[in-house]
């Protein structure tokens, strides 16, 4: 019995296996299907635009992400979808024409009427016909209409994924830059250690300084060494997000740099800056398109309140018996025809207020996104002209805290101050510089977001 059971469920699960299913593409969509999914791909271009310059500009930057992103791309081919859609309206302006033609051979035939036996016969036809709808109520008017405000909807909809991607660009381009700022900054404060630690030593061979001052300022070298790798490290993960922004994640994060000049940060005036989100922004654009194309299809659905009419014709030949055709097989026809439809179980007006409630759901949303706009650009124009106040006034501190700490030095070495004096002078130095870095990239990063905000970072 029990090699009976196990046999049993040994036939079972083959039977179950036997019986799935298994979809194998064909080699050709297989490879399709494959061909962005190797490693070691992506980094390769034969176009020399995808090829990472050795200093790279937050422009540049920019460009190549137009360029290279697949999320961009694919945003791209919703336009192609909408154009397609709009052809196919189209389409139903133009007759139709059909070719028909078939063969049979009736075998068993009921019997007559009139109580004979009738015969079994062959019959063979061949017809070309057409249909040519010249009224619908403007229904297909507004078709195309609508398909037509979905094209706009997807071009404008391909501009916002170009808005949010080059603002994200920017965003992990400024990265980089502060972290090569904290790089350099940190380097420097390494230095200075070392140099205070050498001269420290040689006072503590002459019996000048004491150990403990000499082990500060190994402390403080490697903290400086320290907060240099942390810097190196959110280095390399801001260029590994960046490059990965441009469409190329496997590039050689070594083979280039980000670089900025500085510039100056021109704010609009608030109303300016409205003015242009208005008129700029393309998820507004999207809205509005999607809001245009809802009244259409209100139009469209209206249109099954009236009658169809429509042209029509055959031309052709029918033959019963003989595999050919003469001048006595010929038939043709044509005429004018009309379909009302009289009633639909109140369809046509359920689907009226379908799409009038999606017009109006668009036209709410509309409404709320603008708020959002209006509020994001006077919150985000504020704190640009607090961060470049900032700038302004810590310009100053660094230069004074640099100041301070050349002259704390000077005395440092004359004896004339205490260790713990010089340690005090060097953190205000290192955080007066440091954060007039922060200040400034802070800076240039909200103007970047105010230009996404208004959608001028992509013009």
């Amino acid at each position: 019995m029990k090699y009976v059971n196990q046999l049993f469920i040994g036939l079972t699960a083959f039977s179950a296996i036997s019986c799935q299913t298994v979809i194998v593409p064909h080699e050709e969509v297989r490879n399709t299907l494959t061909q962005n999914l190797k490693i070691g791909e992506t980094a390769k271009s034969s176009d020399q635009e995808m090829t990472i310059p050795k200093t790279l500009t937050i422009q540049k930057a920019k460009d190549l992400s137009l360029i290279g992103n697949p999320t961009l791309k694919a945003a791209g081919e919703r336009i192609k979808r909408a154009q397609a859609v709009i052809q196919q309206a189209q389409a139903l302006y133009y007759p139709t024409i059909t070719a028909t033609s078939g063969a049979t051979r009736q075998d068993l035939v009921p019997e007559g009427r009139n109580g004979f036996d009738t015969q079994s016969f062959e019959s063979y036809n061949a017809h070309l016909s057409s249909k040519w709808l010249i009224f619908d109520g403007f229904a297909r008017k507004y078709q195309v209409l609508a398909a037509q405000y979905g094209e706009i909807s997807s071009e404008a909809a391909f501009d916002d994924t170009k808005r949010l991607l080059v603002d994200a660009v920017a965003q992990a381009f400024y990265e980089t830059i502060l972290a090569t700022k904290q790089i350099e900054i940190n380097l420097e404060l390494k230095e200075i250690n070392e140099e205070f630690l050498k001269d420290t030593k040689v006072k503590e061979e002459a019996g000048t300084a004491t150990k403990t001052e000499v082990n500060n300022f190994i402390v403080n070298r490697n903290d400086s060494q320290i907060a240099y790798l942390d810097a190196k490290n959110s280095f390399e993960t801001a260029k590994l997000v960046l490059i990965e922004l441009l469409g190329l994640p496997e590039a050689d994060t070594e083979a280039f740099e980000t670089i900025y000049k500085d510039l100056e940060i021109s704010v609009p005036k608030y109303k300016t800056a409205l003015g242009i989100a208005l008129n700029k922004r393309p998820d507004l654009k999207v809205l509005q398109a999607q809001i245009l194309a809802a009244e259409a299809q209100i139009k469209e659905a209206e249109g099954e309140y009236y009658p169809e009419i429509f042209l029509e014709g055959s031309y052709g030949a029918t033959s019963f018996d003989t595999a050919g055709f003469g001048d006595n097989d010929r038939d043709s026809y044509y005429g004018m025809g009309m379909t009302w439809n009289l009633f639909t179980g109140n369809s046509t007006s359920a689907l009226i207020a379908q799409r009038t409630a999606e017009k109006e759901e668009q036209l709410h949303k509309l409404k709320s996104q603008w708020q959002n706009v209006i509020s994001e650009i006077r919150q985000q124009r504020k704190s640009l002209l607090n961060s470049i106040e900032r700038v302004k006034v810590q310009k100053e501190s660094a230069e004074l805290s640099k100041s301070i700490y050349e002259d704390t030095k000077q005395i440092y070495e004359n004896g004339a101050t205490t260790i713990t004096r010089v340690n005090e002078v060097l953190t205000d130095y290192s955080i007066a510089r440091l954060s007039q870095v922060l200040f400034e990239v802070e800076a240039l990063r909200r103007k970047e977001l105010l230009d996404a905000l208004m959608g001028t970072n992509i013009n």
